[in-house]
This record gives structure tokens, sequence and C-alpha cells, in this order.
């Protein structure tokens, strides 16, 4: 529901982890797209589609690799799907 995604989105842990992600994927790859690459990787299992990646670039440009880790691991793929 919406609020389980706000309530997930928001919760102490998840932030605490996307920021430990982030840690991660900045020195494991040196550039924003190399780390997008990275997280998409690490988190899915696979690499991003073009779109996909363009966007969490832009994402992660505007509003930081945490909190581009943060969505990423709030999607519904990766709490689901995987």
């Amino acid at each position: 529901t919406a609020l389980q995604a706000l309530a997930m989105l928001n919760n102490h842990f998840l932030i605490r982890q996307s920021e430990r992600l982030a840690g991660r994927v900045q020195r494991e790859s040196a550039t924003v797209p190399g780390q997008v690459k990275r997280l998409f990787e690490l988190v899915y299992h696979r690499v991003p589609e073009s779109t996909e990646h363009k966007a969490v670039i832009s994402l992660a440009r505007e509003h930081g690799l945490a909190n581009a880790c943060r969505v990423v691991l709030n999607s519904n793929e990766f709490l689901f799907l995987n």
C-alpha cells in the first residue's frame, strides 16, 4: 500500500543501509554512471536498461547517491521480485 511504501522509504534502517550501499558503490566506481551500473548489479543482479540508467544517474546527481540507493531499495523489483 502507499502507507507501507512511505514507511519503508522513511525508515531509519533503510536510510542507514542506503548510505552504506552508496559508500560501497562509490568505493567500487569513480564515476556516477559507473556507480549506478554497480548499484543495479548489486541490488537487482543485472545491468540497468538505458532509460533506467539515465533516470537514476539524474536522480543521483540531483539528490545524491544515497537517495538514489533509497529509491532502488524501495522499488517493487527489489522488495517483491528479487
